[in-house]
């Protein structure tokens, strides 16, 4: 069976396609600002060949209907649209309506994949810090903004700071501007990753979680965070659970 799976984000739009279980195709592109700058990512849905099945999941309103009307012409079946109301088979330890969807697909990677307890940062518009158990059970989490939010935020409130490239820095010590920032808001984001991440496992009482990094502004921070294993489709393949879940909910319910 071929599979569309798309999760929306506020910076980038990450599109997989798997035949079987097998991620065959991934994509990322930038999240336009608004309708008019849709053209590529709808072009991408469409360019693919049909497809026997569909989830989205989103967190940019505007989008969701259009990706749903565009997978609509390429697949067979109505396409999912992954929410807080979704029937998933997990327990979630937080105001159900309000958790994003990426964080439902990450914490249903875990279940599938990891099987074990674990620590899931996904890193990109912000940076959300997540506790799931072995049976994807979500415990509860951590938000704060990503690093090109915060280097967005003050190049627009302080006149004398301007956006640069973010890029790694070897050193603690800045000799300029530029790599203060850059020390600043990398160095320093790994270090709030890591004591939130030291706090919620010593608040659960969890005893060496598997610590998992993803998110398209992850590659930003890895080089600070030896300790955490990298999954660049993690949000794609919680997304596969998800579908699979989901319709086997339906196909149970319809015998």
């Amino acid at each position: 069976m071929k599979v569309m799976a798309i999760d929306v984000g506020n910076t980038y739009v990450h599109i997989g396609v798997f035949e079987g279980e097998r991620l065959t195709i991934s994509r990322i592109v930038r999240t336009p600002e608004n309708p008019y700058g849709e053209a590529m990512v709808l072009g991408s849905v469409k360019a693919a060949s049909r497809v026997d099945d569909a989830i989205v999941a989103s967190v940019v309103p505007w989008m969701t209907p259009r990706l749903l009307n565009a997978l609509a012409l390429i697949t067979e079946r109505k396409p999912v649209l992954l929410t807080s109301a979704s029937d998933i088979g997990i327990e979630i330890h937080y105001k159900k309506e309000q958790i994003g969807p990426d964080r439902l697909a990450n914490a249903l990677y875990v279940k599938k994949h990891m099987g074990e307890r674990s620590i899931v940062v996904d890193i990109g518009t912000a940076i959300t810090i997540d506790a799931v158990e072995a049976d994807g059970s979500f415990m509860g989490g951590v938000i704060l903004p990503g690093p090109h939010t915060a280097l967005q935020c003050l190049s627009e409130k302080a006149a004398l700071l301007k956006e640069i490239e973010l890029e790694g820095e070897d050193t603690y010590l800045g000799s300029d501007t530029a790599s203060c920032l850059r020390i600043g808001l990398l160095r320093g984001f790994a270090h709030a990753v890591e004591g939130l991440v030291r706090g919620m496992i010593d608040e659960l009482k969890w005893e060496s979680p598997h610590l998992l990094l993803t998110g398209g502004d992850s590659s930003l921070l890895l080089t600070y965070l030896p300790d955490f294993q990298y999954v660049k489709d993690l949000g794609l393949l919680g997304l596969k659970a998800a579908l699979d879940i989901i319709r086997s909910g339906e196909h149970q319910g319809g015998r």
